[in-house]
């Protein structure tokens, strides 16, 4: 049974006592407040204020996300839209709690410059024992699913279901801010331990080693799920744009809504909180500047150049252009958001597809073929959307690139293609690809400059660096150059509005991580050449893997999708023992996958109209090959990817349809 208590028209109760009396009250006031906990058995309610929302999709998002971790949990609330446009998510169950702030958003400028001090803006919070809610017949409430009088019981794991995923939506994260011992800090010179495994340090595969897993991405955010029996979706978030991480169960080593910096996780999870510990465990891995080291030594030796100051005109320029947040909301709202197209590989298009202006990282061992599956991939992309791309590669020379393409694109050895389609092909790899000498040392500034000339001449859709190591750098440098590398080709890649590849090595150290047979494995993010903020930096980060020596698997290429920034637009991380497979067979210039199909000779199949039969080499079983295994991708995005010669982009003419908006 529930109880009411009479509110006034500021929603505030006109009684006393109310958090204890279980007297009824008359209500003789302005509204009904619903009491909330055990005097209303366990009635409870999650309150989602829509008058802070920005977005204007908190309440749809909400419910999406609680659907997509239970979909069972909807149907058991009853829903109650509020006076200020509100709502009210009603349910009883056994596990109460107090009234809890779990998601909150910074103030505006203008809210600040209006209200003072207010610094936070609520967006969801819960009402629990010694807290009250508004409720119909109170005017402006209205109960929209469900009856305020039948109030249903939910278990504990669907409240906390409720709870969690409400905490994903929290935009205010405290930092956790452990003691560190004074006569420490006072040692420290230069960049410490902490700050830099701050910078260089992978979170997610900290994580991973300890039994928690990534269970999928929100833009900055990647969502994990504790190790142990839980049936939540998710137990804590990564926030990559703020470099912390928090969690949302209480059971774990963490505090819960608190925000971890990436030495804060390595401290607890692997030093039980000692940071005295964890200094030197950091230390000996090779973060900080080592103790002899003066940072302003250090920072000569970077040739890192100091920051101008910016002018008013300058300043002002910063501003989103409001235009394109308008077409991009509506084309969330509409279903039309853009997202990336297909490789022509079935199996690779679940988890990577061609995007607009990305930065993709690319890592792996000596000698297991990056560079020649890169440009298989980007051979794909010109085939299929008209693609253009640019390459400069340190390790292979220019003859040999356009061979190797021209090969691809005749799905034979260049000696036995024929002059006419030698022609053709040769004619096709130089109008979709731009190669760059590298008989000239060159640092990363002067590439990408040298690809921002390009581009305005001939408008690129991506440029490729293969291999970082291969620009020239500066004598005695440190990870701050190269984390300022980094920094400007994200820069470049949204001035320029074009993707950028960079092809990068593991450490050698990868090489001694080897599987059940004692072939290496495939490396991770963090071991890359660089560290941690290899893998931070990138939209997208590609793992290609070959066991080079195995005597039945040596032709067999394991692609990892490590990172999927955005997975909205297409595409997701693979399972960590699960990768892509393509395989090189005898006498196929170019890669199967593993269905059996051949993506080029497809293209062409399907420019003559014919869909063979083809002998699947993995279940050696006659399949008919159809053009329903063409992706959804293909289909979403045939408004977006035609190119200026229709010619290029079959795939987009046989989906000939009008652009939703424009």
């Amino acid at each position: 049974m529930n109880k009411y208590i009479p509110i006034n028209d500021k929603k505030i109760p006109m009684v006393k006592g109310w958090q204890t009396s279980t007297e009824d009250f008359q209500l003789n006031g302005y509204g009904v407040g619903l009491v909330c906990g055990k005097l209303s058995n366990n009635a409870q309610g999650v309150d989602i204020d829509c008058k802070y929302d920005n977005t204007g999709t908190l309440f749809a998002d909400y419910k999406k996300a609680v659907n997509d971790a239970n979909p069972n949990l909807l149907k058991k609330l009853c829903v109650q839209k509020t006076a200020n446009k509100g709502y009210h998510f009603l349910f009883r169950c056994q596990d109460i709690g107090g009234n809890e702030k779990l998601a909150s958003r910074p103030c505006t400028e203008a809210e600040i410059a209006s209200e003072g001090q207010v610094k936070v803006k609520v967006l969801i919070e819960t009402r629990g024992e010694g807290g009250y809610l508004a409720v119909f017949p109170t005017p402006g409430y209205e109960v929209i699913y469900g009856d305020l009088n039948a109030i249903q019981e939910i278990s504990p794991d669907e409240r906390e279901t409720l709870l969690n995923v409400a905490r994903t939506f929290n935009q205010v994260i405290p930092e956790y801010t452990p003691r560190v011992p004074k006569q420490q800090r006072e040692q420290q010179q230069g960049l410490s331990p902490f700050d830099d495994y701050n910078q260089r340090g992978d979170v997610l595969v900290l994580l991973e080693s300890h039994g928690w897993t990534v269970v999928k991405s929100k833009g900055e955010r990647v969502l994990v799920k504790r190790p142990g029996s839980t049936s939540s979706l998710s137990s804590g978030s990564y926030n990559e744009g703020l470099n912390l991480f928090s969690v949302f169960s209480t059971s774990t080593e963490f505090e819960v809504g608190k925000g971890y910096r990436p030495y804060a996780v390595f401290g607890v999870l692997e030093c039980n909180s000692d940071w005295s510990e964890c200094s030197r465990r950091l230390y000996d891995m090779g973060y900080g500047d080592r103790r002899q080291e003066k940072k302003t030594e250090q920072r000569k030796k970077e040739a890192i150049p100091e920051k101008q100051p910016i002018t008013k005109d300058k300043a002002l320029s910063f501003i989103a252009d409001i235009g394109s947040i308008d077409r991009y909301l509506h084309a969330v709202r509409t279903g039309t958001l853009k997202v990336g197209l297909s490789t022509g590989i079935p199996e690779l298009d679940k988890h990577y597809l061609h995007k607009d202006a990305q930065l993709e990282f690319i890592n792996g061992h000596d000698n297991v073929g990056k560079s020649v599956v890169i440009w298989y991939i980007m051979l794909l992309g010109s085939l299929l959307h008209g693609k253009k791309w640019t390459i400069i590669a340190f390790e292979n020379s220019p003859d040999f690139i356009t061979r190797k393409l021209i090969e691809f694109y005749c799905c034979r050895e260049l000696k036995d293609v024929s002059v006419e389609k030698e022609l053709e092909a040769k004619a096709f790899v130089r109008k979709h690809f731009t190669l760059l000498r590298n008989d000239e040392p060159v640092d990363y500034m002067q590439v990408l400059d040298i690809f921002s000339e390009i581009n305005k001449v001939n408008k690129q859709d991506g440029c490729l660096i293969d291999p970082y190591n291969g620009l020239d750098e500066p004598d005695g440098n440190s990870h701050h150059y190269h984390y300022d590398a980094m920094r400007k080709m994200r820069r470049w890649v949204i001035t320029e509005k074009a993707s950028l590849m960079v092809n990068m090595h593991a450490v050698s150290e990868a090489l001694r991580k080897v599987d059940k047979e004692g072939y290496p494995e495939a490396p991770n993010k963090a071991d890359t050449e660089g560290g941690g903020k290899a893998g931070n930096k990138p939209d997208q980060f590609i793992t290609i893997h070959r066991k080079t020596q195995h005597p039945t698997l040596w032709n067999r290429t394991e692609l990892h999708i490590r990172k999927v920034k955005e997975t909205e637009t297409g595409g997701s991380p693979t399972p960590k023992d699960s990768p892509v497979y393509l395989t090189s067979l005898p006498g196929v210039v170019g890669f199967v996958s593993a269905d059996g199909i051949n993506p080029v000779t497809y293209y062409w199949d399907m420019k003559r109209g014919v869909f063979p039969k083809i002998n699947n080499p993995v279940t050696n079983v006659m399949t008919d090959l159809v053009p329903e295994y063409i992706s959804k991708s293909l289909k979403a995005n045939a408004d977006f990817a035609a190119s200026e010669d229709d010619d290029d982009d079959i795939y987009s003419s046989m989906y000939n349809k009008k652009p939703k908006y424009d």
